[in-house]
């Protein structure tokens, strides 16, 4: 019987088949965010609704404080309505954008004030539902819901809600903020390692949602805003003491390339980060809040959105 030299075996794999699998899955990993690092980069063409600091600074208190309703009114139409989350951005972004361009031709002061912004809220509403949804909200359902509104100037019909959207179409130019931070945001989240339908991933609309009521946000692009979501959310929930990814990079690597943003660089980014902790913090205060979370509070607050809004606040 040949002697045994004592030498094990060999399969002919150079390595352990665990090491393979952990191997291809790295691989994997870094062909799915190569992918959606080159489809944001498609998408980031189109993020271009973002408004001036100036129109911010001279736009007046007046309008701000009437966006606040108008935004508070779109928020609870398209919570009422079931307009998706895409059109409620959409609906929010145009009404900005509206607002920027009748700004930048006013003649004078009050021409923003032209039209009554509650009722140019929920047209937005109405050309965002068509635009984005597949079952497009009724006319005569907004109108309905603007003859309930306290800062209505008189008795709305269909006619008046085709009317204004006309005037918002052609202020545009017929221009839709087709990019929302919908576009980016569920994809970053997966980047950073956010589970879809888990309550972390509906933590970064919520607050995105928020950040509609704060009109400082107009000034910010899409997917800057759904990439400070995303930080804030893995801050709040993942990398934190006792959190599933204690110790973990709130923003790794992985995200920087995805996003195409680094942090330690990127003063806006950084600086939309802050103002979206300043708003949770004023979520419901409204001796805080920039805007009003009536409607935010009734939908968020839900069992079906995680209670997120009682987890903040009560």
């Amino acid at each position: 019987m040949p002697k045994q030299t004592g030498k094990k075996r060999t399969t002919g794999r150079s390595q352990p088949y665990s090491s393979t699998k952990s191997r291809r899955s790295t691989q994997k990993t870094v062909q799915q965010n190569a992918a959606l690092a080159s489809k944001i980069a498609a998408l980031k063409a189109n993020d271009k609704y973002e408004v001036s600091e100036a129109f911010l600074r001279e736009c007046g208190d007046a309008f701000k404080e009437v966006r606040g309703f108008a935004v508070d009114g779109m928020v609870s139409a398209c919570s009422g309505l079931g307009v998706t989350r895409e059109g409620l951005h959409v609906a929010v972004r145009l009404f900005d954008y509206c607002a920027l361009n009748v700004w930048e031709e006013r003649e004078n002061r009050n021409d923003l004030m032209r039209h009554n912004l509650v009722a140019v809220g929920y047209a937005c509403v109405s050309i965002a539902s068509k635009f984005v949804d597949k079952k497009p909200v009724k006319a005569a359902d907004l109108a309905g819901l603007i003859n309930q509104s306290p800062l209505r100037d008189g008795t709305y019909s269909v006619a008046h809600i085709l009317k204004l959207e006309t005037h918002i179409l052609t202020t545009v130019s017929m221009d839709l903020p087709d990019t929302t931070v919908c576009a980016f945001a569920d994809r970053f989240a997966t980047a950073g390692g956010i589970a879809t339908n888990s309550r972390e991933h509906a933590f970064v609309h919520f607050v995105l949602e928020l950040a509609l009521t704060d009109y400082t946000f107009c000034k910010y692009k899409a997917s800057l805003m759904a990439a400070a979501a995303v930080y804030m959310t893995r801050k709040t929930f993942l990398t934190g003491a006792g959190m599933p990814r204690e110790g973990e990079n709130s923003w790794p690597d992985t995200l920087a390339a995805v996003t195409g943003i680094e942090k330690k660089k990127n003063w806006l980014f950084f600086e939309c980060a802050q103002r979206m902790a300043d708003v949770l913090r004023s979520f419901c205060r409204p001796e805080r809040a920039v805007g009003k979370h009536d409607a935010l509070a009734a939908k968020w607050k839900q069992p079906g959105f995680f209670s997120l809004g009682a987890f903040l606040y009560d």
